[in-house]
């Protein structure tokens, strides 16, 4: 019957199994980073890897982004203020050209106080969701280092030493650690 023992301890389909070359050995390919990227991370930056001193890290800081919309990966709008501080008010047709802050980053960002003006001129204030644009002209360093963070992971993933997807997981996961703002200002310039 099939599935019984048969008398010498195992099941036959065990021993047809294990006679069939199952225990040979098995070589599994893991994706990772490229072993340069590495030391372009955080933990390669901090480590002062002297090894190979000539590897190059991209990363700019938030006033670069901030400077130089037009700059920007594919991916990512600055909205139709480009180049200029964020203005406290917005026409209601370009509401929703930029990139929204806690979509890029996955974690919550204050709410904007603007004047929207309608096609009519009239105008009303209201509390809308805060930008990358906006973020990177903040004061705040934990809103201006992750907004550069995510363009730099966009614009550079290889060098920077982070893809946009590795970059948003890092930031939620250590959202409200304190020296992650620290971590940041570190990758966020070219080394």
């Amino acid at each position: 019957m099939q599935g019984e023992d048969d008398g010498d301890g195992g099941l036959p389909s065990r021993r047809r199994f294990l006679s069939g070359g199952a225990a040979l050995p098995v070589v599994l390919t893991l994706a990772g980073r490229p072993a340069l990227a590495g030391q372009c991370t955080v933990s390669g930056r901090l480590s002062g890897n002297l090894s190979t001193p000539r590897t190059i890290c991209d990363g700019r800081d938030p006033r670069f982004w901030a400077a130089n919309p037009g700059l920007w990966p594919g991916g990512f709008s600055p909205g139709a203020n480009r180049g200029a501080q964020p203005q406290a008010k917005v026409r209601q047709t370009e509401i929703g050209q930029a990139t929204p802050f806690t979509a890029a980053t996955g974690v919550p960002a204050p709410m904007v106080a603007m004047v929207v003006e309608d096609e009519q001129g009239r105008q009303q204030r209201q509390m809308l969701p805060m930008t990358l644009m906006q973020a990177l002209w903040s004061k705040d360093p934990r809103l201006t280092h992750y907004a550069a963070a995510i363009l730099n992971a966009a614009a550079w993933p290889r060098s920077f030493g982070y893809d946009v997807a590795a970059m948003r997981a890092l930031i939620r996961r250590r959202d409200g650690d304190p020296t992650l703002v620290r971590d940041l200002a570190l990758i966020n310039r070219p080394a």
